[in-house]
């Protein structure tokens, strides 16, 4: 239950930095919310495999995955927002 309540507590810090983040980093303006819209294309489209990843391994197992996951990309985009690398931050 911890888990799955700290889980549904990222959308909200991905998204309200990401987009003032992406305007600092961003060649141009018309970008700025690129890595917000990329954020949601990929959460829409993990949604079917991350599905039959727990069919195979278990809701706990996919979960813990999907978690370290998660954590290595927060990881590699607060450092690429440090450094101001604007595409890798997509």
């Amino acid at each position: 239950m911890a888990a799955q309540s700290l889980g549904d507590a990222a959308p909200p810090i991905i998204i309200s930095p990401g987009g003032i983040v992406g305007q600092m980093l961003a060649s141009t303006l018309s970008l700025a919310t690129l890595p917000v819209n990329l954020y949601n294309l990929g959460l829409a489209l993990s949604t079917i495999p991350a599905a039959l990843l727990m069919l195979r391994l278990g809701r706990r197992a996919a979960y813990a995955l999907g978690a370290l996951l998660g954590s290595i990309s927060g990881l590699i985009a607060a450092l690429d927002a440090l450094w101001g690398s604007f595409e890798t931050f997509c």
